[in-house]
């Protein structure tokens, strides 16, 4: 499959609020409209907690004058390079959007795109927040690698390992949502090219850019100490009365949290001790004034409905379950 690197993006948006001549680290984002929060906040819990001069690349299909402004706010309180791409999905209009939304596929155009420009280049889901400081990363030795990465959680592994009938992953299969890419390396093994047409031919993937990367990058990764990704759901509240229980996973040590599941720390029924993280972000940046996200599908009715009897809100929890089966 051919990759046109010149014309998957159709819109650039450049703020420099920091423009020394100094090496930056490079962060960036894949997302849709409904995850331009969550980025926005992620981008500033690295703000706040790192001390190496950063820069930020936003790869999305909806750029608007209000989030242009809040980004252009961002880059100058806390002098910080902020880039903006709108992403031309008809490119993308032909892998596999049934279970995924077409952003998913965005960490591959950005890897590609950029690999003219920068050396290396951290991805990051927008459900990722930051609680110290990652500069540690910019002095990792890649070596002939391609991607330093984080095991994913050890169920996962052994999951994957046989449904995708190999051995290895039961200690190499690794979660997309935080790659540390050396670009050269990438586009030197076309990584974008052969990893689009592997989810094409091969449809019936479970988690089709994640276990195509895996396939892909077997053996060519560097894999980082689980501080990198510590992977927590904010379902596990339901089983917790104490609230507590989150710090068996984050600790001291904890560079990235990752929020996964349907249940993020921007949706307002998703508040708890474990998201303070994404909180004290959230008041610290220029999104502050911006409501928590409210329920937009069945689904997320039905999350609120069960962290509301938990939080003993009987009758927020009635409601959310009345919306739930009227729209389901």
């Amino acid at each position: 499959m051919y990759f046109d690197k010149s014309a998957i993006v159709e819109r650039t948006v450049d703020i420099i609020g920091n423009n020394s001549a100094v090496t930056f680290f490079n962060i960036a984002y894949g997302i849709d409209k409904n995850f331009m929060l969550g980025a926005a906040i992620s981008a500033t819990s690295i703000v706040i907690n790192t001390t190496i001069p950063l820069a930020f690349h936003f790869f999305t299909y909806y750029i608007d004058s209000e989030t242009t402004s809040r980004f252009e706010a961002m880059a100058n309180r806390y002098h910080v390079n902020i880039h903006i791409y709108k992403v031309n999905t008809k490119l993308l209009a032909d892998l596999p959007q049934d279970k995924w939304p077409c952003s998913a596929y965005f960490r591959l155009t950005a890897f590609d795109y950029l690999a003219e420009k920068l050396d290396t280049l951290l991805y990051l889901d927008a459900d990722v927040m930051c609680k110290n400081n990652l500069a540690e990363l910019s002095t990792l030795d890649f070596k002939t690698n391609i991607c330093a990465v984080v095991p994913d959680i050890s169920t996962i592994r052994e999951q994957c390992a046989l449904r995708l009938e190999n051995p290895a992953m039961k200690t190499d299969y690794f979660n997309s949502g935080v790659m540390f890419t050396h670009l050269k390396n990438w586009t030197a093994n076309q990584l974008t090219e052969r990893t689009l047409a592997f989810i094409k031919e091969n449809t019936t993937l479970k988690y089709p850019d994640q276990d195509a990367l895996n396939i892909l990058l077997c053996g060519k990764t560097v894999l980082l100490p689980r501080k990198f990704n510590c992977i927590y759901s904010i379902k596990s509240e339901l089983q917790d009365k104490t609230h507590l229980k989150f710090k068996n996973i984050i600790n001291d040590e904890s560079v990235f949290i990752h929020y996964v599941g349907t249940t993020k720390p921007w949706s307002a029924w998703g508040q708890y001790p474990s998201t303070i993280y994404f909180q004290t972000a959230y008041k610290a940046s220029t999104w502050h004034d911006v409501k928590l996200l409210t329920p937009a599908n069945a689904l997320q009715w039905k999350k609120k409905s069960k962290h509301a009897f938990r939080k003993y809100h009987f009758l927020d929890g009635i409601l959310a379950r009345i919306a739930y089966y009227y729209l389901k």
